[in-house]
Formats: structure tokens, C-alpha cells, sequence
């Protein structure tokens, strides 16, 4: 167990069948800032496990608490819960945390400064994302669960990477409106954890 050293963590949430590529992205990012002032959690309902081979880089392993409000939330051949629950950190980990990059397990870390992109600036909003695939190409492009919930046009975001800022995402409520939102139109989320963040 290794406690939480700074304010500020990079986060991926995975079961067990994920678990391998969110090892080799952390193992990834360890490698690429070895001197870093911010944490690489490992999160899941049960406690990841790490292997002894990358026990010298420093990772956090943490059991998340289980939601039951994420009972009959819609899932598919290729997600379980835990796709859920990057939308529980913010409040799970509000006592180590004031800042959070979630990271999809698949993502493939190349370069860049983490700790750079953990300090900026959100202007007062409580997360900083990329627009998701189809409204990058069409930002006019109205997404289907927009119109499936009688919403008016928006910036449609993509859920795989999240800069939050937890003070403000804890102030705003964030996590009970998702889990609220979820709960009456469960089988209606197209894109599981992606509808509920737009």
C-alpha cells in the first residue's frame, strides 16, 4: 500500500480483463516522469493488483467503494462497471485528491508533460476533456443521445481522457446528477459513462 504523496494523481479504472493495459500506460507515464509530483492510481472495485515487476515505480493501488446506484446502468459485451466509475472518483478520493487526470486504460502515453497538464488552468469549470470523435470532425453534428433526452445542441465530449478539478466537481454536485440522470433512463445510455458526463 502506498499512501497518497500530492495533491494530484493520474487515474485509471479497470477490472481485471483491463487491468494489463492500464499496468503497461501507468508503467508508461512512471518511466516518462520517474522525479513527479503527482500520483498513478490504479483503481477498481477490488483492489488491483500490481506485480512485484513494477512495485520500483511508486503506483497507488485503490479499492473504489461500491455504488449501488450504478445497478441497471447499461453495459455491453466490451464494458462492466467499472466504466462507471471514473464518475466516482471525484468523490472517492476528494480526501487525497484536488486534481485528477482520468485516463481510458488504452490509452498509449507518448510523451508530453503530465504534470504541466495537471496545473492548468480550467478557467472555473469543473473538468476539461476533447470533444469525441464524430463532433471533432462536425462540431454542429447534434449527437443521438442529445436528441434521444430532448436536449438542445452542445459540445459532445469524449470520456476517455478527463483533467478534473474535484473541489469544483464536488461543489457542483457532478457525481449524484449523473448517478440521479442514470438511475431513470438506465437502459437509454447509449454511451454508458460518456452520456451521463454530457
Amino acid at each position: 500500500p502506498v499512501p497518497a504523496r500530492p495533491r494530484r494523481a493520474v487515474a485509471f479504472c479497470c477490472d481485471d480483463r483491463y487491468l494489463p493495459y492500464a499496468l503497461f500506460a501507468a508503467s508508461q507515464i512512471a518511466g516518462q516522469a520517474p522525479q513527479r509530483d503527482f500520483d498513478i492510481c490504479l483503481c477498481g472495485t477490488e483492489k488491483p493488483v500490481i506485480p512485484d515487476s513494477l512495485a520500483g515505480l511508486g503506483l497507488r493501488a485503490i479499492a473504489l467503494a461500491p455504488e449501488p446506484a450504478l445497478a441497471g446502468f447499461g453495459l455491453d459485451a466490451r464494458r462492466s462497471e467499472s466504466a462507471y466509475h471514473r464518475l466516482l472518483l471525484p468523490g472517492q478520493l476528494a480526501a487525497d485528491y484536488d486534481r485528477i487526470l482520468y485516463l481510458d486504460s488504452d490509452i498509449f502515453v507518448q510523451g508530453g508533460d503530465i504534470a504541466a497538464l495537471l496545473g492548468a488552468d480550467l478557467g472555473g469549470h469543473a473538468v476539461a476533456a476533447v470533444r469525441d470523435n464524430p463532433q471533432w470532425r462536425t462540431p454542429g453534428r447534434m449527437p443521438e443521445e442529445f436528441r434521444t433526452f430532448r436536449l438542445g445542441p452542445a459540445r459532445y465530449l469524449n470520456s476517455g481522457v478527463l483533467l478534473i478539478d474535484v473541489p469544483r466537481w464536488q461543489k457542483l454536485g457532478l457525481t449524484e446528477r449523473m448517478l440521479a440522470f442514470g438511475q431513470s433512463r438506465g437502459g437509454q445510455l447509449k454511451r454508458h459513462d460518456q452520456t451521463l458526463l454530457n
